[in-house]
């Protein structure tokens, strides 16, 4: 395990005397089988994927687009099922036998032998878990597993299950597992001093976004104990009097306690509970939904008061003068609040984040008159357009940033959208894209063959099509990129996908098919050939995070994700902005098996090649660390975690690979691992 130590200033030269390298030019690639592709698994939100053979009935074979390694083939004396495609991790089982196996994000099958065949009533699946229920052993898999945890319990085991986590109820006993821990931490344990044990929240979501698990764990229902996903602990409430109601969502609950006029916050960050009184708790509104994944949203008219929780550190936050809410929007990580402003005839708004420490409400600083046109807000980024300039919110700072605008914006004509790690807005001339992680906006100008922005719901990235050309922005951008298209278009992604995004062309010189890839995470286009023509979209299989492209006996899978990747960085929507102080990331890094790997941590940002070096350093040699980390092992990956000590400072920690065969120096691809 690694130990994050001070950072440590290196000189260039310090630098260029370490052999360094890493896998660049890691992207798509293709895989061969010894007859006709049947039939290939996949689920549109993992990065996992399996492929059954004809005249091979026995065998089936997977991989994953995280490594992008060879891939993995079971033998066995039946043929493999799958037990269940969606959000969630592949299991195959060996047909009427008790073998079964995981297939994780690395690419391997973890196998787990059991006595005989399971039940489908004793098959457990969450978002990011699953369990086998055999007699009073329970197993347990995840996605990053790489082995079946065994829990042996006393009486027959009942199974809750969550997103991140998935509890187990033995009499009063109760078992908790996180998927940010499982495999190097034993299942947390909670011992109800009084019975019955009855569950509050969760039960029976198999596919929920719920991070945490709520219990009853006593008779008279003054008392609750709540499984953290983070802490991977067991966290008891106590309340005078009967248990309040409960609004919750992935990392928060909102306990309203009516009778007492009392209101209950809980993080699964902390595993701490806040209350407040609120003397107008008749009055108080809501908002729909007021428990979101960081942060619990209430407005108290009568005190003229917008009260907000922060799940990052337990802060709650007053913003005074709210009588009424012009427009509100609280998503998952920012609330975004409209009012009017001191001026008469003038607003202004708000916005403040549940991810930042500290965070405040701030003013966007419209001025005085302006007129709002329209706005936006998702997970870390909030945007408004008025008819003087255009504002970003960003839920990582806590900051506004304004930009004017060139042409103009008419929201019945041009579009404007805030989504999970950017923004945009499109003007009669140009597009405008708002990175929240760097504060900063970019535009980009329409040219004459403009077709339009044809995903305009991925998570992590604005399209721009024209016609010949198409640029795009990503959360890992610090501007557009722009790609040239030859041929004919057969095909283009849509909004299925959020770290990556295709163009299809048939190539008119090779009579096959140019794959034009934009890999995100990596914040580059790639350049694929296929020798033969895809004639047929249902041999595209688009995942969330990668894609298939189905060959007669071969298949060809594109990645989001470069050389290095974390649990910490997809699936995205929950954990890309959830790495915090004594949590414990996972990586997997993808190079040249044999070659001899170093790790280049630092803190800030730049793009510069290097003599002698293939690919380029992306990050500032003046303020970094270099570790080194061994070999790439014989399937050209290499496995490593650390832990976030405890006050470590929030921020964007920028992580590149780099390593060494036979003096053939590389440097990967940048990861930004944010720390909150």
């Amino acid at each position: 395990m690694l130990d994050f130590h001070p950072f440590a200033s290196l000189s260039l030269a310090a630098l260029l005397a370490v052999p360094v390298a890493a896998q660049c030019d890691f992207g798509p690639r293709g895989y061969t089988f010894p007859d006709k592709v049947a039939n290939v698994l996949s689920s549109s939100d993992v990065p996992t994927w399996l492929v059954t053979v004809d005249n091979h009935p026995n065998e089936i074979w997977g991989g994953s687009t995280r490594t992008q390694k060879d891939a993995v083939k079971l033998t066995g004396s039946a043929p493999f099922v799958p037990l269940l495609i969606g959000r969630n991790p592949y299991v195959v089982q060996e047909t009427n036998t008790g073998k079964y196996f995981g297939l994780n994000w690395y690419g391997d099958f973890v196998p787990l032998t059991l006595n005989g065949p399971a039940a489908g009533s004793d098959i457990y699946f969450s978002q990011d878990l699953m369990c086998i229920v055999e007699g009073k052993d329970v197993h347990v898999f995840g996605y990053w597993a790489q082995r079946w945890e065994k829990l042996t319990t006393n009486n027959t085991p009942l199974v809750v299950v969550g997103r991140g986590c998935l509890n187990v109820q033995d009499g009063n006993t109760i078992w908790g597992f996180s998927m940010a821990t499982l495999g190097k931490a034993p299942p947390a344990k909670f011992v109800a001093p009084i019975g019955p044990v009855s569950h509050i929240i969760g039960t029976g979501e198999s596919l929920t976004r719920r991070n945490q698990q709520g219990f009853s764990i006593d008779a008279a229902q003054t008392q609750a104990v709540v499984y953290s996903a983070f802490t991977h602990a067991f966290h008891p409430v106590s309340f005078a009097r009967t248990i309040p109601v409960f609004e919750y969502d992935k990392n928060t609950i909102l306990m309203q306690d009516q009778p007492n006029k009392l209101l209950h916050f809980f993080s699964a960050h902390s595993g701490q509970l806040v209350t407040g009184a609120f003397p107008n708790y008749d009055s108080i509104i809501f908002n729909g939904d007021s428990a979101q994944d960081n942060g619990i949203a209430v407005h108290d008219p009568i005190a003229k008061e917008a009260v907000f929780f922060r799940g990052i550190d337990d802060g709650v936050v007053v913003k005074t003068g709210a009588d009424v809410l012009l427009t509100d929007t609280h998503t998952n990580n920012l609330w975004l609040i409209q009012l009017a402003a001191a001026t008469p005839g003038s607003v202004e708004f708000f916005a403040v984040s549940s991810t930042k420490r500290g965070s405040v409400f701030q003013p966007a600083g419209l001025a005085a008159g302006e007129v709002p046109l329209k706005s936006d807000a998702n997970d870390m980024c909030a945007v408004v357009a008025t008819d003087k300039a255009i504002y970003g919110y960003s839920a990582f700072s806590g900051k506004w940033t304004r930009a004017t605008i060139k042409g103009t914006f008419d929201p019945t004509m041009q579009k404007m959208d805030a989504e999970d790690f950017f923004g945009y807005v499109e003007s009669s001339t140009h597009v405008y894209a708002f990175n929240p992680r760097e504060d900063k906006w970019s535009e980009h100008t329409k040219g004459t063959g403009f077709a339009g922005i044809p995903a305009g719901n991925e998570d992590q990235m604005v399209v721009i099509d024209e016609t010949t050309s198409a640029s795009v922005y990503s959360m890992e951008s610090t501007g557009f990129r722009t790609q040239n298209f030859t041929g004919t278009r057969f095909f283009v992604g849509d909004d299925n996908l959020n770290s990556c995004f295709p163009f299809v062309y048939d190539n008119p010189t090779t009579l096959g098919t140019t794959v034009y890839w934009w890999q995100g995470y990596a914040d580059r286009w790639v350049t694929y050939e296929m020798a033969n023509r895809v004639t047929d979209k249902g041999q595209i299989i688009q995942l969330e995070d990668g894609m298939i492209i189905l060959d007669g006996k071969s298949i060809h899978t594109f990645p989001g994700f470069a050389d290095l990747s974390s649990d910490y960085s997809a699936p995205n929507d929950n954990n890309a902005y959830q790495a915090i102080p004594l949590s414990s990331p996972k990586f997997v890094a993808n190079g040249r098996p044999g070659a001899t790997v170093v790790l280049l941590i630092g803190l800030n940002r730049v793009d510069v090649s290097v003599p002698g070096w293939k690919c380029n350093l992306l990050i500032d040699p003046n303020l970094m660390v270099i570790q080194p980390m061994g070999t790439y092992g014989a399937d050209g990956t290499l496995r490593f975690q650390f832990t976030v000590p405890q006050g470590t400072n929030p921020g964007v920690v920028r992580m590149q690979m780099a390593s060494d065969l036979s003096g053939a120096l590389e440097l990967g691809r940048l990861l930004n691992l944010e720390l909150f």
